[in-house]
């Protein structure tokens, strides 16, 4: 289905549902939403952010004609510990069926990306939402991806000796909707600043992508930042 999330063009859920792992989790949006669908969509009526397999959504990619840019599980955690092998493997398959397209997978759950190798239209992430977590990206650098980005969302706090050596994208943005914690401009703007870092590349910049602040504003420092890979 379409989608607001400025960095992506689709989202396509075969699998939805998840658990909390970290403090970012704390105002996860998909469980909010997965409540609000209980007993429909697929989201079962007593626990509908129950990690759920949805065959019906399995071809989707299939149908879109236009090559476009899919999240892939906006819904849950495609690595969560409940998503069967053979599962993950299932779309991987529609992934190399359907070249056209570029599929953005992002988890918490690093370690799990290991186990496969990924399709070369297929971009692998991790959230990273504060300093406790930069592990995260070290285990991502051994993952065999054609391109490897960092999500700073929620950014719960600054982040420093940041080193985004073999990453290719970064997003960053704060926390939205009630009890959202705030997000300082400056730890925004200092990730910036690591993009600048060479990646290897040969563009000596990480595109660097900013969602908005806390008060909603896709401005930093005076200027919209949409660069991708």
């Amino acid at each position: 289905m379409s989608t607001k999330i400025e960095w992506t063009e689709e989202t396509w859920n075969p699998v939805t549902g998840c658990t909390p792992i970290s403090e970012g989790c704390e105002h996860c949006y998909a469980r909010q939403m997965a409540n609000r669908l209980r007993g429909r969509f697929g989201y079962p009526e007593e626990t509908p952010f129950a990690v759920v397999r949805h065959g019906d959504k399995a071809a989707l990619p299939h149908e879109w004609k236009k090559p476009r840019h899919i999240f892939v599980c906006s819904m849950g955690d495609l690595m969560h510990a409940e998503v069967p092998t053979m599962w993950i493997e299932e779309i991987m398959r529609v992934m190399n069926l359907t070249p056209r397209h570029t599929y953005q997978i992002l988890t918490k759950r690093p370690e799990r990306l290991l186990n496969f190798a990924w399709p070369s239209n297929c971009w692998v992430g991790v959230t990273v939402e504060s300093q406790r977590y930069l592990p995260r990206i070290q285990t991502l650098r051994r993952v065999k991806a054609h391109i490897r980005f960092v999500s700073f969302e929620p950014l719960l706090t600054p982040i420093v000796n940041l080193n985004l050596e073999d990453i290719q994208w970064v997003i960053v943005g704060a926390e939205t909707g009630p009890g959202k914690r705030p997000m300082d401009p400056k730890w925004a703007s200092g990730i910036e600043g690591a993009c600048q870092t060479f990646n290897g590349y040969d563009d000596p910049r990480i595109p660097f992508f900013f969602k908005r602040d806390s008060n909603g504003s896709r401005l930093l420092r005076g200027r919209k930042w949409e660069e991708t890979p």
